[in-house]
């Protein structure tokens, strides 16, 4: 045995990684034995890095499945919301009939990241609704919500817009206000028609619209608007701008019997919703 300067690695393993530690001393003893020791710390060392390889390949495969759930669940409530928008332009929306799908496949996935989806509509026309959308992928599932309510954009710029006609008895007054200030009043708004008849606007004699008058694209709005004195409308008369807005016949949600309502001053509330055989505002 000759005495030599001997290097020894100490090696930690811990949550799949590992530590070493390099001593240096002298001492008498065969070289054989710590290289042996040597190639079993080492051998260690490699069963580490490969867990962690492992443990880190695992955690790609699960967040590339939540990825593709959560496109899965866009796409289903993408499409639901297409089928609804598409069944407002045919005209063939029914309240009683929404769209839905269940384990509809997610195209461009490929084999090993097939992902589903499955979507549906609740709610009505009065509390507006809500898609629900949940994509699938492996082991991984994601949903998304929408909540939202049915508008038409270019009815949204008008106090009153019909497709045939508006009629105006005397004292009627059409106005608006800031909703963001109550306080601002006499806030000019439109009404209009989509009729090209004329006297498909009929202002009767002590009504009054501050805002302007719309009516058909190819109407005359001299003759389409009837008016017992041009100071009655505080704007302008005019044509509506192309292309036409499609509005889409839909049925009132069910509401109870109220009657007549009647009064020189009328305050409703929520409580008052329902179907009224007439208002007169003396």
């Amino acid at each position: 045995m000759a005495d030599a300067d001997l290097f020894c690695l100490f090696v930690t393993v811990q949550d799949g990684f590992y530590m070493g530690y390099l001593l240096h001393y002298k001492r008498s003893g065969s070289a054989l034995l710590l290289a042996v020791i040597a190639m079993v710390l080492l051998m260690l060392a490699a069963a580490a890095a490969m867990r962690l390889g492992g443990s880190s390949r695992v955690r790609a495969i699960r967040t590339q499945a939540e990825i593709s759930a959560r496109y899965a669940a866009d796409a289903g409530a993408s499409r639901t919301l297409y089928a609804m928008n598409q069944s407002l332009k045919t005209k063939t929306w029914s309240p009683g009939s929404l769209p839905s799908y269940t384990n509809a496949p997610l195209a461009g996935c490929g084999t090993d990241y097939a992902s589903d989806y499955s979507a549906a509509v609740s709610g009505t026309l009065k509390t507006g609704y809500q898609i629900t959308s949940t994509g699938r992928c492996k082991n991984a599932s994601r949903a998304v919500r929408l909540t939202l309510a049915l508008t038409n954009p270019f009815a949204m710029n008008f106090a009153i817009l019909t497709q045939n006609s508006i009629t105006l008895d005397g004292k009627s007054a059409v106005s608006g206000y800031d909703s963001s200030d109550p306080s601002v009043k006499n806030v000019p708004v439109n009404i209009g028609t989509l009729s090209d008849t004329a006297g498909a606007v009929d202002i009767k004699n002590g009504a009054s619209v501050n805002g302007d008058v719309y009516v058909g694209m190819n109407a005359d709005p001299q003759t389409a608007v009837l008016l017992k004195s041009r100071n009655d409308v505080n704007g302008e008369l005019l044509n509506q701008p192309p292309p036409l807005p499609e509005l889409v016949t839909i049925a009132a949600p069910s509401l109870p019997a109220k009657g007549k309502l009647s009064g020189k001053s009328l305050v409703l509330k929520t409580g008052d919703s329902g179907i009224y055989n007439s208002i007169d505002v003396p």
